[in-house]
C-alpha cells in the first residue's frame, strides 16, 4: 500500500507471526489490557516509520480478539479496548489523506484550516487514488469480521472516493448493515453493530440520517429474541440502548411510534430487566405515561432484582420531567404500586435502598412532603431491621443525592431523616451531613434540624485531620447563621441549646456571640425589648470565657462593648470593657504554632489596644472613677507589660493615648455613641480636664521610657523610632501648650534623635537645606533631618515654619554664614513645596 513492497519471504514470515500471535492466551484482566495496549503501541510505532502494511496487520490482529467471546462477561471490556485500536488506525489514515489533499490543493488546505470538510468535487486526484487503494485492499481481506471492522474504521474517509466510486455513504452503511447480520455470535454481532452506529454518525448527513440504520435495530431485536434464553444476553444491553436512542432521536419521525410498538411487543416480553430499562430510558415522559399500565404489567412478571432495576430507572425518568399529565391520585397510586413490587421480604436491602432513592426523587419532584416522609419511614424500618455496615455507602448516596437535587425543606422536616443519617458512621457520615448542610436554606423553621445536624457533624470529626476539621467547623458556623431565629426569645433558646449541645470550639462560640450581637444591634433601641436585649448581652458575656485564645476573646469582647454602647446599654458595655482589660493580663509576646514555629503577637496586641484606646476614650463617665477611667487602666497595663527590649510599641501606645484623648477634648474623636450622649462631652469641663490629665500622664510616661531607651545600647534603634512618635505627638496636640510638658517632650525627642552614631548621618542626603552634611555637626544634621521629615510629612508646612528659628540657630555659622542663609532659604522653599503637596 502506497509504495510498500513485500517479498514472498516477508509474507511467509508475517503468516507465521500471525499464527503465533493467534495461539497466545491472556489469563487475567491486567494481561489483557497490557496485550491490547501493546498492540496499540505497535500500531503507532509502525505507522510513524512508514510501515503501513504492518500497521494494518497489527489492527487486524487486534480485531481477531473479538472473534469468539471465550469469556462473555469480559467481552464488553475487550470490545472497548480493541475499538481504541481501530479508531487509532482510522485516525492515522484520515490524517494521512487530509495532509495529502492539503499538500496538492490550496483550496482544500484553506478549508481544513477553517475546520471545514472539502467536497468530493475539489479533492485532488492524488488523495482520491490513495484512498481508493485503501478500500480495494480492505475488500481483499478474507475474514468477515476484520473486513467489516477495518471498513468501519475508515468510513470517515469515504468522502474522498464517493465521487469516483459513484456510491454515497448511505449506500455503504446500508451494505454494512446487511454484512453485520452474517456474524453468528449474538454478543459479537451486537457490539459490531454498535460500532457501525458510532461510525455512521460521522459520515451520514441530514435531519433523519439514522433512517438507514433502522433495519439494523430490527435485526438486533430479532437477534435478542432468537437468543432470549442465553444467560449472557444482558451484556448487549448497552449496545441495544445506543441503537434504540439513535433510531428514535435521528430516525424518521413517522416511524417512531412503530419502533416503540415493536419494543413493547417484542422486547418487553423477553422479561429481561436490562432491555426493559433500555426502553424506559429511550421514551419521553408522555410516551411512558400513555403506556404506564402495560409497562407495569411487564414489570410485575420480572424477578425481584429485575423489578428493582426497572423501577429505579422508571422513577428517575419520571422525576426528571418538569410536569406529568397525571393527577395527584394517579401519582400516589403509581408510587404505591412501585413500592408494592419491592416491599417483599425477599427483597435484598441494597437493592431496596437503590429503588427507594429513585422513588424519593420521584416523590420530591411531583408529590408532597407527606409521601416523602412516608418513604423515609419505610426506608428506616427496612434498614434498621438489618444491622449491616454494607448499607452505609448506599445510604450515604441516597441522603446526599436528595440534599443536592431537591429543596431540603421537603425531606429534612421528616422525623426519620436524622435517624437515617445517624446510621452512617465515620467519614461517610461527615461527607453526607456536610452536603446536606450546604443545601439547607436560610429558614428559621429549620433551626432545630440544623442544630441537630451540626451536632452529628461534630461527632464525626473525631478521626479527621486539621484541614478537614477547619472546613467542617466553617460549615457548622454557616449553618448556624442561616437557621438562627430572628425573634429574641426563640434566638436565646436556640443559642443556649447550641452552647449546651456543641463543643467549646472557638469558631462555634464566636458565631453564637456574633448572632446575639447582630440581634442586639437590631432590636436594642426598641424600648419594649430592653430586658430581652440585656439577656443577649448577658449570653455574650457568659460565653466569652469559653474562647481559649485571649486575643480573639479580647477582640470579640471589644466588639460586644461597642454594640452595647451604640444602643445605650451602658452597664453592659462597661462590664464588657472591664472584661477586655482583664483579658489583657493573659497576653503573651510570642506564640508557638503546631509545627513548632514561634511567631510574635505584637501586631495582634497593638491592634486590640488601639481599638480599646479609641473606644475607652468616649465611654460614658463611671459612677466612681469619672471620665477616662478606662484610659488609666490601659496606661497601667502598658507600663506593667513586659515588652521586647528592641520594641518601641510601649511609647507608641502611650502617644496614641495622648492623641486620642486630645481628639476627644477637641470633639474630633473616632467613636461617638449618640444614644449615650458622648457627642456632648466636649462641652463638659470635667471631661476636658480628665482628657488633659490623661494626656499629660501618658506623655510623661512616654518621656520616662524614652529616656531609659536612649541610654540603653540595645534599645538605640527603638529610641529613634519612639522619638519620632513623641515629637509628632507633641506637635499635633498643641492643646497641651499651656503645660510645660509639650515643649519638654518636643525638645527631648529631638535630643534623642541626635544621640545616635555617626553612621546614621550617612543615610542623610549629601546636602541638608543646601548646606553640605560635612559642614554640619552631628547634632545639627540630625536635627534638620528629623525636623524636616517629621514635621513636613506628618504635620504640614506650618509646623516646619515654627521650627526654622531653632534650625537656623543649630547650624554652625562660624565660617559659613552665607551658607546658613542659603540653607534657611532653601528650607523655606521646601516648606512651600510641601504645603502644595499636602493641599
Amino acid at each position: 500500500i502506497e509504495g510498500d513492497t513485500l517479498t514472498d519471504t516477508s509474507r511467509a514470515k508475517m503468516r507465521v507471526e500471525r499464527l503465533d500471535a493467534g495461539n497466545g492466551t491472556t489469563n487475567s484482566q491486567g494481561e489483557l489490557v497490557a496485550h491490547v495496549e501493546g498492540l496499540n503501541s505497535d500500531l503507532n510505532r509502525h505507522w510513524q516509520i512508514g510501515e503501513k502494511v504492518r500497521s494494518l496487520r497489527v489492527t487486524i490482529q487486534a480485531i481477531k480478539m473479538l472473534n469468539i467471546p471465550k469469556f462473555p462477561v469480559c467481552y464488553p471490556s475487550i470490545f472497548m479496548l480493541v475499538s481504541v485500536v481501530m479508531d487509532t488506525f482510522g485516525d492515522f489514515v484520515a490524517k494521512r489523506l487530509q495532509d495529502l489533499a492539503a499538500h496538492n490543493s490550496m483550496l482544500v488546505a484553506a478549508l481544513i484550516k477553517k475546520g471545514q470538510d472539502a467536497s468530493a468535487d475539489i479533492i485532488p486526484p492524488e488523495a482520491v487514488e490513495v484512498c481508493t487503494n485503501w478500500f480495494l485492499k480492505i475488500s481483499s481481506i478474507r475474514e468477515l469480521l476484520p473486513r467489516i471492522c477495518i471498513e468501519l474504521a475508515l468510513l470517515k474517509t469515504f468522502n474522498y472516493v464517493s465521487k469516483k466510486m459513484r456510491v454515497n455513504p448511505k449506500d455503504v452503511v446500508a451494505r454494512l448493515v446487511g454484512q453485520v447480520t452474517g456474524i453468528a455470535d449474538p454478543i459479537v454481532c451486537s457490539h459490531i453493530r454498535w460500532y457501525l452506529f458510532l461510525r455512521s454518525a460521522e459520515v451520514l448527513r441530514g435531519k433523519e440520517w439514522a433512517a438507514v440504520l433502522e433495519p439494523a435495530l430490527l435485526d438486533q431485536v430479532q437477534c435478542m429474541k432468537t437468543h432470549a434464553k442465553s444467560s449472557t444476553l444482558y451484556l448487549v444491553a448497552p449496545a441495544f440502548q445506543w441503537m434504540l436512542d439513535t433510531v428514535l432521536t435521528h430516525g424518521r419521525r413517522d416511524r417512531r411510534e412503530a419502533v416503540i410498538t415493536l419494543c413493547f411487543d417484542e422486547v418487553l416480553p423477553l422479561n429481561c430487566p436490562d432491555f426493559t430499562a433500555c426502553v424506559v430510558r429511550s421514551l419521553s415522559t408522555e410516551e411512558l405515561i400513555t403506556r404506564i399500565d402495560v409497562l407495569m404489567e411487564y414489570v410485575e412478571a420480572l424477578s425481584v432484582d429485575g423489578k428493582i432495576t426497572v423501577i429505579r430507572v422508571l422513577s428517575l425518568a419520571l422525576a426528571e420531567s418538569t410536569t406529568l399529565t397525571l393527577s395527584k391520585g394517579q401519582k400516589t397510586a403509581l408510587l404505591s404500586q412501585m413500592y408494592g413490587y419491592i416491599s417483599g421480604s425477599d427483597t435484598p436491602v441494597l437493592g431496596f435502598i437503590e429503588a427507594m432513592e429513585a422513588m424519593l426523587h420521584f416523590s420530591c419532584a411531583h408529590l408532597a412532603s407527606k409521601q416523602v416522609h412516608m418513604l423515609l419511614r419505610l426506608l428506616r424500618e427496612k434498614v434498621t431491621s438489618e444491622n449491616n455496615s454494607l448499607y452505609e455507602e448506599p445510604l450515604k448516596e441516597t441522603m446526599s443525592s436528595l440534599a443536592e437535587c431537591f429543596d431540603a425543606a421537603m425531606f429534612i422536616s421528616s422525623p426519620d431523616f436524622i435517624p437515617l443519617t445517624s446510621l452512617i458512621e465515620g467519614s461517610k457520615r461527615r461527607d453526607v451531613i456536610r452536603r446536606i448542610l450546604l443545601a439547607v436554606p436560610c429558614q428559621e423553621s429549620l433551626a432545630n434540624f440544623g442544630l441537630e445536624m451540626c451536632r452529628l457533624l461534630e461527632q464525626s470529626l473525631a478521626t479527621t485531620d486539621d484541614d478537614d476539621a477547619t472546613e467542617m467547623f466553617d460549615t457548622i458556623c454557616r449553618t448556624l447563621t442561616r437557621v438562627a431565629p430572628s425573634e429574641i426569645d426563640t434566638l436565646v433558646a436556640f443559642l443556649c441549646e447550641a452552647r449546651h449541645t456543641l463543643s467549646d470550639q472557638m469558631d462555634i462560640r464566636s458565631t453564637l456571640i456574633y448572632l446575639a450581637m447582630r440581634t442586639a444591634r437590631r432590636e436594642g433601641l426598641k424600648s419594649h425589648k430592653r430586658a430581652q436585649v440585656k439577656v443577649l448581652f448577658a449570653f455574650a458575656h457568659a460565653t466569652l470565657p469559653a474562647l481559649v485564645c485571649p486575643f480573639r476573646r479580647a477582640k470579640i469582647a471589644l466588639e460586644c462593648a461597642t454594640a452595647a454602647f451604640s444602643v445605650s446599654y451602658v452597664s453592659q458595655g462597661e462590664g464588657l470593657l472591664q472584661f477586655t482589660v482583664g483579658t489583657l493580663q493573659h497576653f503573651i509576646p510570642t506564640s508557638t504554632l503546631r509545627d513548632g514555629t514561634v511567631v510574635s503577637n505584637d501586631q495582634k496586641i497593638m491592634s486590640i489596644l488601639y481599638t480599646l484606646i479609641s473606644v475607652g476614650s468616649v465611654v460614658p463617665a463611671h459612677a466612681t472613677y469619672g471620665h477616662q477611667y478606662m484610659q488609666h487602666a490601659v496606661v497601667k497595663w502598658i507600663c506593667e507589660y513586659k515588652w521586647p527590649l528592641a520594641s518601641s510599641d510601649r511609647i507608641q501606645l502611650l502617644c496614641a493615648i495622648v492623641s486620642v484623648t486630645m481628639s476627644c477634648a477637641r470633639g474630633t474623636q473616632q467613636y461617638s455613641y449618640q444614644h449615650c450622649g458622648t457627642q456632648n462631652f466636649r462641652s463638659d469641663a470635667a471631661f476636658g480636664e480628665q482628657c488633659f490629665a490623661v494626656a499629660e500622664m501618658a506623655l510623661g510616661k512616654a518621656l520616662h521610657y524614652l529616656n531609659k531607651a536612649m541610654h540603653d545600647p540595645i534599645q538605640n534603634v527603638a529610641a529613634q523610632e519612639a522619638s519620632r512618635s513623641v515629637f509628632n505627638c507633641s506637635i499635633l496636640n498643641g492643646d497641651l501648650s499651656q503645660t510645660p510638658i509639650l515643649h519638654a517632650a518636643a525638645a527631648f525627642s529631638i535630643q534623642v534623635a541626635t544621640n545616635v552614631s555617626a553612621e546614621w548621618v550617612q543615610t542623610l542626603p549629601s546636602k541638608v537645606g543646601g548646606v553640605p552634611v560635612s559642614d554640619l555637626s552631628l547634632e545639627s544634621a540630625a536635627r534638620i533631618k528629623f525636623t524636616v521629615d517629621s514635621a513636613v510629612l506628618s504635620l504640614g508646612a506650618a509646623a516646619v515654619a515654627d521650627e526654622l528659628d531653632s534650625i537656623e540657630a543649630a547650624l554652625e555659622v562660624d565660617d559659613i554664614e552665607a551658607d546658613v542663609a542659603d540653607a534657611v532659604d532653601e528650607l523655606e522653599d521646601e516648606i512651600a513645596v510641601a504645603e502644595e503637596d499636602i493641599l
